[in-house]
């Protein structure tokens, strides 16, 4: 890990610059921050008009910690920022890039995000770490490991249940086991929650469509938002427009689910 890793700096808005450390394999995520200085803007941006001092953030896939950096400063000392990762590599930066801000306020979670309490084996895949994953249809890929799995609620049972105001979840096509899993803690804290939708790692990874998880929102009285487009978040009305904003030659977005 050592001879693999790399120094780079992120420019955060509305905080300023601070140093990570990633593998130097990985063009998902610590490429394009060598290249540019900074992360993807808009959902910066959306993470610092969300969070407020005082609030707490959940991180699910946090990766190396880049966002979990970031909701770090915008929660300030008072504010709390709960990461969980799977993978091993990841995890040893994420702990490292949130120790290096030198703060206290945060929890730190190496384990998967499922509906249920189990083990299950966890794709790492060095050249795009940001995208290792879960799957129930067979595919492995790179280095295979066996990991932990927990449901959020039981990672907040622990933590005598806080109050939690944002969540991000990126998982890679785990979003519906994810969000399964912390049914509970959506009803009784009614969080934004910005997710990545990917129509082909559902697919490939889990084989369920968009549709799924279009339904598992609204059925909880959630609207769904695009926040890629312009300056103002722009409501998605229909499962049908849902379905087709991955079916472009991005293939992914990330979009805001705020309850009604």
């Amino acid at each position: 890990m050592e001879l693999d890793s790399v120094y780079f700096d992120l420019d955060i808005p509305y905080a300023g610059k601070i140093s990570l450390r990633g593998s130097r394999q990985d063009n998902s995520i610590v490429k394009p921050i060598m290249e540019t200085g900074s992360y993807e803007p808009k959902l910066m941006r959306l993470l610092n008009d969300l969070l407020k001092p005082g609030d707490t953030f959940l991180d699910l896939g946090a990766n190396i910690g880049v966002m979990s950096v970031a909701a770090s400063y915008y929660v300030g000392p008072s504010g709390m920022v709960i990461a969980v990762e799977a993978g091993k590599i990841n995890f040893e930066y994420l702990k490292e890039n949130m120790e290096r801000r030198g703060i206290e306020n945060y929890k730190l979670f190496n384990c998967g995000v499922w509906d249920y309490e189990t083990t299950l084996k966890f794709s790492y895949v060095p050249q795009v770490a940001g995208c290792s994953f879960f799957s129930t249809t067979g595919i492995e890929e790179g280095n295979v490991e066996v990991v932990q799995c927990r449901t959020v609620d039981g990672i907040l049972s622990g933590l005598n249940n806080p109050h939690i105001n944002l969540t991000k979840i990126d998982v890679e096509g785990a979003e519906l086991k994810a969000l399964t899993g912390m049914d509970r803690t959506i009803e009784r804290c009614r969080p934004n929650i910005i997710f990545e939708l990917n129509n082909g790692t559902l697919k490939r990874f889990f084989d369920i469509t968009p549709e799924k998880i279009w339904d598992f929102f609204t059925e909880r009285g959630y609207s769904l938002f695009d926040f890629n487009e312009g300056e103002e978040l722009l409501k998605i009305s229909t499962p049908f427009e849902f379905s087709n904003l991955t079916s472009g030659e991005k293939g992914w977005t990330e979009l805001l689910a705020r309850p009604c």
